[in-house]
């Protein structure tokens, strides 16, 4: 099952190749720590040019948090479902559905955004994930958002917000799962991980952007994953 799981879970995640998008080019990095992963990612490119974007991680590891992810995307691919839905929207709707469907004490921490590149600007929606970060095309990190709120799932009824960010052309917008700062801190995260993460960006040897960077970090890890780790990098056209 586990083996069956794993493949029919990574093909939901989009080829990032595959996203031609006048936003910019996406990257992204995945890591389980066993064979089948609590994180999930997805992105789809809208007809007027936007890009919808999520981050997930479902409660615990292992093959139960991974059916859930694919009840995740099965309930975001609807297609009686608006893809132009509003961010806070998409989040009401997948707390409600979710709460209905999942055993008590499970759960999905994530964000679901939209990239505007008319408006140079990020709309998105969180439920308890890391901030979400601008950078500017140098990969000095210029702002971050608020990952804060209650995952979904958990309430059914709670009251999420659209949040914006100011995107910078040529820069990069990074959303991570907390598995990443297992990383930064060498499988022991403790208080300040977002921080540390940051300072950590900004540190890296060699420079580069957005997406360099998050690469040159990850690539850094040789050990063995104490979470599931999910990244994406979405590098912003001039």
């Amino acid at each position: 099952m586990g083996t069956a799981l794993a493949c029919h879970q990574q093909g939901l995640a989009p080829d990032p190749s595959t996203l031609v998008t006048p936003v910019g080019s996406v990257s992204a990095w995945t890591s389980s720590c066993s064979r089948v992963s609590g994180d999930t990612w997805g992105a789809r490119c809208l007809d007027d040019g936007r890009l919808s974007i999520f981050i997930a991680d479902m409660t615990g590891h292992g093959p139960i948090a991974g059916v859930n992810t694919l009840r995740l995307h099965a309930l975001l691919n609807d297609p009686a479902t608006d893809p132009e839905e509003a961010p806070d929207a998409v989040l009401r709707r997948l707390d409600k559905a979710l709460k209905a469907v999942l055993p008590s004490g499970e759960y999905a921490a994530m964000l679901y955004g939209i990239v505007d590149p008319v408006a140079g600007r990020f709309d998105y929606a969180a439920a308890g994930v890391p901030h979400p970060v601008v950078m500017d095309a140098a990969g000095r990190i210029v702002a971050s958002g608020s990952g804060k709120g209650l995952p979904v799932g958990a309430s059914g009824a709670f009251p999420y917000e659209k949040r914006e960010l100011d995107l910078v052309p040529g820069g990069g917008l990074v959303l991570f799962t907390d598995g990443l700062f297992s990383l930064v801190d060498r499988g022991h995260p403790g208080a300040d991980a977002f921080e540390r993460f940051t300072v950590a960006m900004e540190a890296m040897v060699g420079g580069g952007t957005a997406a360099e960077r998050l690469d040159a970090l990850v690539s850094a890890f040789d050990g063995p994953c104490a979470d599931d780790v999910t990244a994406v990098c979405l590098s912003l056209a001039d």
